[in-house]
């Protein structure tokens, strides 16, 4: 599917960072006529909705940030978002910079438009057309966008749309929420959600999710929201919630397919086939996804609980979980490996002795280990960080000291092999005469003497070899 702006009128407007309340009044006067906006970077503070035509790209430097006034009133309810159509568009591209809706520093009464809304205000981007006149051509792509009451991205009653190559975090109803959409990619999206989906689609014809990441928090307080409560993904025919009728679509879902996407602590379900109105029957195929439970995210040191809305995830946490479960995700392998059993082996303790020596050690495990499921995988070469303890032991008298040294290979065959040299150290007593006043006198002295295995003497313990194996995870 390709996805295109086209413009009666292209020209390149540079806007300065400025960080005034009320910079929404000069963006806007730019927007008016067209073409190409361009924020350089700065934070431009706002006071009021952005608003966006036909024929418009709205980008910027990856540091240029429209961030809501931490003293702003409430004029992001219902269809007016931070960036805003003014009913329906066509060809529009917003991309390539940051907003921050600072839900952070604003009152949580401003989270809904009224009593009976929930999470319904403060959308980040809202692209609306009406169900008799679709917007066509909408691209929302590499954009930053977090601390939002609702969605981070709505686009509602529009065909050929593409989402893509955005982060999005904290933005507490959906982070990408799509309603009747005919022909629609979503794809390399990072979404970490906080109190409803990351990613839901309604009533949408012709879709394909791909390699998305979605994350969830955990959170006790999560301003009405209750714990777990949402999903990864939901996908369906919209009905009634929270005060809105959205069962009258003029589309129903169908010929959608979603794979490759990696989901990560979700609450209610890692998919929802069907959301509050009928389920879907029209060929949606779901294939190929990852599951990573909360588990599995404790084990790679990714925090999940204590996330709510009185201690709300930063953008740079949410990027650096992000970072965290690709960089697992992606591991090589040649430095990876995988084991059948995690810390339990048989023999679970090997002993071997010769003469008046023996020794022993135990393989307890790796260093690193990460569970996927049932899966266990070691994050380095088996050689690199299997866990082994050892010691040495001796019946024989004399002995000064005894050290042992281990090595540890990976041979062609996959097998872990473990050598434990030992070097016994002991005294050896010798017999000796001396001549004194022409009588001879005998008496013994001790010598130090020491050897290391192998050197084939039986006053050592010669050495030994113990193998377990593990498999490359191919």
């Amino acid at each position: 599917m390709k996805l295109w702006c086209q413009h009666a009128f292209l020209f390149l407007i540079l806007l300065p960072g400025i960080a005034s309340a009320g910079d929404e009044q000069q963006i806007n006067e730019r927007l008016k006529a067209g073409g190409t906006v361009y924020l350089s970077a700065g934070v431009y503070e706002i006071d009021g909705p952005i608003i966006i035509g036909s024929n418009t790209i709205l980008t910027g430097d990856p540091d240029a940030i429209i961030k809501v006034s931490a003293s702003s009133a409430q004029w992001f309810t219902e269809m007016t978002g931070i960036i805003s159509s003014n009913g329906s568009v066509d060809n529009v591209e917003i991309s390539g910079f940051q907003i921050d809706g600072s839900c952070d520093e604003l009152s949580t009464s401003y989270a809904d438009s009224a009593p009976q809304y929930d999470h319904d205000a403060e959308r980040a981007i809202i692209i609306n057309g009406y169900t008799s006149q679709f917007c066509n051509n909408i691209v929302i792509r590499n954009m930053h966008i977090y601390n939002c009451f609702s969605d981070g991205v709505h686009i509602r009653f529009a065909n050929n749309v593409l989402v893509s190559d955005n982060v999005i975090s904290n933005c507490q109803h959906e982070g990408i929420f799509l309603t009747s959409i005919i022909g629609v990619e979503v794809f390399r999206n990072d979404v970490a959600g906080i109190t409803s989906d990351c990613i839901r689609l309604d009533n949408c014809v012709n879709f394909k999710v791909y390699n998305n990441l979605v994350f969830s928090y955990n959170g006790s307080d999560n301003n009405g929201a209750y714990k777990n409560g949402e999903n990864g993904m939901q996908i369906g025919d919209a009905g009634s919630s929270h005060g809105y009728d959205a069962s009258q679509k003029p589309t129903t879902t169908q010929n959608g397919e979603v794979y490759d996407n990696i989901f990560a602590n979700n609450g209610l379900n890692a998919i929802l086939l069907g959301s509050a109105g009928s389920d879907p029957n029209n060929n949606v195929y779901i294939h190929d996804n990852k599951f990573i439970g909360k588990d599995e995210l404790e084990t790679m040191g990714i925090p999940v609980d204590g996330i709510d809305f009185n201690n709300m995830p930063t953008k740079e946490m949410s990027e650096n979980i992000f970072n965290s479960i690709f960089d697992i995700l992606d591991t090589t392998i040649s430095d990876s490996g995988y084991v059948t059993q995690s810390s339990v082996f048989s023999p679970n303790k090997t002993l071997m002795s010769k003469g008046t020596e023996s020794a022993w050690f135990d393989v307890v495990g790796y260093t690193g280990e990460i569970k996927i499921g049932n899966d266990i995988y070691i994050p380095k070469p088996a050689n690199e960080s299997a866990v082994v303890v050892s010691g040495t032991q001796t019946t024989r008298d004399r002995v000064v000291s005894q050290e042992s040294t281990k090595k540890l290979t990976v041979g062609s065959d996959n097998n872990l092999t473990v050598d434990l040299e030992v070097k016994t150290t002991y005294n050896v007593p010798e017999k000796n005469k001396i001549t004194i006043l022409g009588k001879s006198i005998n008496y013994t002295s001790h010598k130090k003497k020491s050897s290391t295995s192998p050197t084939g003497s039986r006053n050592h313990l010669a050495s030994f070899r113990f193998q377990n194996t593990f498999r490359l995870n191919v």
